[in-house]
């Protein structure tokens, strides 16, 4: 009886589980699908990922300790840069397997930031994108599957961290179910930066702005249409990788509570600028490097009321419309309905007119491109283009090319270019141009890509080494050779672990006339220098372009300007303060020169030698303001007695 009793209550408990679990459940199958469904064959497209977080995304490292994470800016991140130290890492970030069985056409895009990486495009051997139709899905078996990289390999980060879209077509992939895996590997010497976000499959290419389309490069947002867009998310663009243009008008300080644009000078912040009107305005973040060094007003409050015109993505930025992911900006004073120059169709694309001036305010549309090693061009914010290969103390080994735009010397019978050039801790004077040259080309097509296929021919004479100091120096080259043609214009530069010397470049100018050369008998040559009345009268006005460069100038030895106290005062007797400049004329008008680094610092200034009170001092240099007064800098040479 008990037994029976027992059979009973367990058919009853048997029934009421069975009621239980089939009223929880839904019908359709609340675990997944069974190994036998369709719906196996894996997500549906389209299918969208890495915009909140990994997603089911597998995270796994085959070397190393690192991992891919979840940034709390809204992307996925991995690097081997760890404590300032370079770490050797194997690192995927795989999707979940997606179904494109029924497809007959897809396409990939995701937005990549891929930076301090060894070139751009980017070596497959540091971050690459790979497809497999044969992995299952296990972790273990990850070396086990077929992985095909996805071509082309990835775009770097030439200005700064902004995200740049990225798109491969997966159409050989119809009719299959696959898995996408980002796979990044970092060494001890090399530790890149890889982040990603808006991962997307699709049958659809994502809209690509073409150069006359609403946002493309011939046809940017104004402000008024970027104001219009009201964007309400300060995390996922309204709009990516479009042109907007403005005038620069602000900055917008978050420090006070609430903040606060700021329209005239001092400017607190280097972070961004307004574009706009006082009344009107976005607010453009200045991304990390470039275009924060060229373009904020905390540093050069002269750029206020200049045309900027910036590609990036147009969102919600300190609680305003805003852009930002700036990958090319221009901070010229251009026509807004030309901002970066000719149309493709245009036959003025036969390069930029002559007379053309650039490295001034920044790169401008320079190519930087990195042969071999790391280091780049890099815009001071003294003004002008910088490369070297020596970090950290440590010479590395490094080719790095800085290319001008097309040059159109078509309609020309004769033609020269002129720089100035600071070429610093080269092996020799004249430098080598094993270590740094400047190269023409008539039949390089633009493409960074094919850099080596162009014929360059290396101009002569060599550059001059500044054996004193810092100093710049005027550079001269005859390019009527070239009369009649189109041409591209190269800096090269070399360095080696024994040798890794710094080049400084600004000023560049090609034209038809020769710049002018001081005689050693005219005004500012050897034999009739420049007096400080002279000098005075000038009267220079701006502390980063000089009214006249090169030339000699002559006075007696006063004093020197003491910048400590505020305000600065001269001091014309002993003890001095500084050993940065000393004065040149009488206690009463006076000229500043600077006394670069090394010489003529050492050997003038009268901290150290006091008894150089009352001595002539003839240098050769640029007149300039310098200390709010005119002044002389870039001295090359000097003479004392």
């Amino acid at each position: 009886m008990k037994a029976r009793n027992f059979f009973m209550f367990a058919m009853v408990m048997a029934a009421v589980v069975t009621a239980f679990t089939a009223c929880e459940k839904k019908p359709d199958d609340p675990f997944g699908p069974k190994p036998d469904d369709p719906a196996n064959k894996g997500k549906a497209i389209p299918y969208t990922a890495l915009t909140e977080n990994l997603n089911d995304f597998q995270n796994i490292t085959v070397a190393g300790t690192e991992r891919w994470t979840w940034d709390a800016y809204n992307y996925a991140k991995v690097t081997g840069y760890v404590n300032n130290t370079g770490t050797a890492n194997e690192v995927w970030l795989v999707s979940p397997k997606l179904d494109l069985t029924t497809q007959t056409k897809a396409r990939l895009y995701f937005r990549s930031c891929a930076a301090y990486m060894s070139a751009d495009p980017v070596p497959e051997t540091e971050a690459a994108v790979f497809v497999s139709t044969d992995y299952d899905g296990k972790e273990a078996n990850l070396k086990t599957g077929t992985w095909t990289r996805l071509e082309p390999n990835l775009t770097a980060n030439k200005l700064n961290w902004a995200f740049i879209t990225q798109q491969y077509d997966l159409t050989a992939f119809a009719g299959k179910s696959i898995y996408v895996a980002f796979k990044y590997v970092s060494t001890t010497e090399k530790a890149g930066t890889w982040e990603v976000k808006n991962f997307k499959v699709d049958t659809q290419a994502i809209e690509v702005i073409g150069d006359n389309d609403k946002g493309g490069i011939n046809n940017p947002y104004t402000v008024e249409e970027v104001i219009a867009l009201a964007p309400t998310d300060k995390n996922n663009a309204l709009k990516e990788g479009v042109y907007v243009t403005g005038t620069i008008v602000g900055a917008w300080n978050t420090t006070p509570n609430p903040s606060v644009p700021e329209f005239t000078a001092p400017f607190s912040t280097d972070l961004n600028c307004l574009l706009g009107t006082q009344s009107a305005y976005i607010c453009v973040q200045l991304s990390k490097n470039q275009p924060r060094a060229a373009v904020n007003l905390k540093d050069n409050p002269g750029n206020l009321g200049k045309t900027l015109t910036v590609r990036g993505d147009i969102i919600l930025y300190n609680n305003m419309p805003g852009v930002k992911e700036i990958s090319n900006f221009t901070a010229c004073e251009k026509k807004p309905d030309d901002p970066f120059g000719p149309k493709p169709d245009d036959p003025a694309n036969k390069g930029k007119a002559i007379p053309y001036t650039a490295l001034t305010e920044n790169l401008n549309d320079f190519q930087n491109i990195t042969v071999a090693g790391t280091e780049r061009w890099t815009w001071d914010a003294y003004n002008y283009a910088k490369v070297t290969g020596y970090v950290n103390n440590t010479g590395t080994a490094n080719e790095v090319w800085l290319v001008s735009p097309k040059l159109d010397l078509t309609t020309q019978t004769k033609a020269r270019l002129y720089f100035r050039s600071c070429a610093a801790y080269m092996s020799a004077d004249p430098v080598p141009e094993t270590e740094a040259a400047v190269f023409v080309s008539t039949d390089y097509d633009g493409k960074e890509a094919n850099l080596k296929t162009g014929t360059w021919t290396r101009l002569e004479p060599n550059l001059t080494a500044n054996k004193l100091n810092w100093a710049f120096i005027t550079q001269q080259y005859d390019l009527t050779a070239f009369a009649g043609k189109s041409i591209y214009v190269a800096f090269k530069y070399v360095s080696t672990t024994e040798k890794a010397g710094t080049w400084e470049v600004k000023n560049f100018k090609v034209d038809t006339q020769a710049i002018e050369v001081i005689g050693d008998n005219d005004k500012g040559g050897i034999n009739n220098p420049y007096t400080v009345e002279e000098v005075i009268a000038l009267a220079p006005t701006d502390k980063n372009n000089a009214l006249k460069e090169g030339v000699y100038v002559t006075g007696t030895i006063v004093g020197a300007w003491n910048t400590t106290p505020n305000p600065s005062v001269p001091e014309f007797t002993a003890p001095f303060s500084t050993d940065l400049n000393c004065l040149l004329g009488t206690q009463s008008a006076y000229i500043c020169v600077q006394l670069s680094k090394n010489q003529p610092r050492a050997a003038v200034n009268l901290k150290d030698n006091p008894g150089n009170l009352g001595k002539t001092l003839t240098v050769r240099g640029d007149i300039i303001l310098y200390n709010n007064m005119p002044g002389v800098k870039e001295i090359s040479k000097y003479d004392m007695q």
